[in-house]
């Protein structure tokens, strides 16, 4: 009997739908996809299995937090490697049953701190959520929020013009 009362609960849970309210899309890579990117980048993580991944993202403090952050986002360095994060994000919100998702991308760390150039990461971004849109993935649009238009420029029009607006 309580094997039956766990399993209507899991899928009760797996089922309702869910709103993500504050996520950081660089946190949200997932340990093995993250080792990927750091071999085929040549970036040298602390760590070298999923495993102590988990682990490793195990905060401390904030500093630890901003320690990481800082590590993952050493590993994005070319568009398809940010259309990927986007398309994988993406899909696990659909997996996962997730209607609404606050999603944080910090332009300003990749262009400034790492000096990755913004059509490196942008053109990335668009085409792992255009790429999730031709496949269904996503199949409402994303809801426009209150942002400065001249951070973006013509890439934001070009993002509010077909539904891809991230805040």
């Amino acid at each position: 009997m309580m094997l039956d009362e766990r399993t209507r609960i899991y899928r009760y849970i797996k089922a309702v739908p869910k709103a993500e309210l504050h996520v950081h899309l660089e946190g949200s890579i997932q340990p093995a996809t993250l080792l990927m990117l750091a071999q085929r980048n040549n970036v040298k993580l602390p760590v070298e299995t999923v495993e102590d991944l988990q682990d490793w993202f195990t905060f401390r403090d904030f500093d630890h937090f901003i320690e990481i952050y800082f590590e993952i986002s050493s590993c994005l360095k070319t568009s398809d490697d940010y259309e990927l994060i986007a398309y994988e994000f993406g899909a696990q919100m659909v997996r996962q049953n997730v209607h609404y998702a606050e999603v944080t991308f910090s332009p300003s760390t990749h262009q400034f701190s790492l000096g990755i150039p913004f059509d490196v990461f942008f053109s990335g971004l668009t085409n792992g959520l255009r790429r999730l849109l031709r496949q269904d993935y996503i199949v409402r649009r994303m809801q426009e929020r209150q942002l400065d238009l001249k951070v973006f420029g013509e890439h934001f029009e070009c993002w509010v013009q077909n539904g891809l607006v991230m805040g």
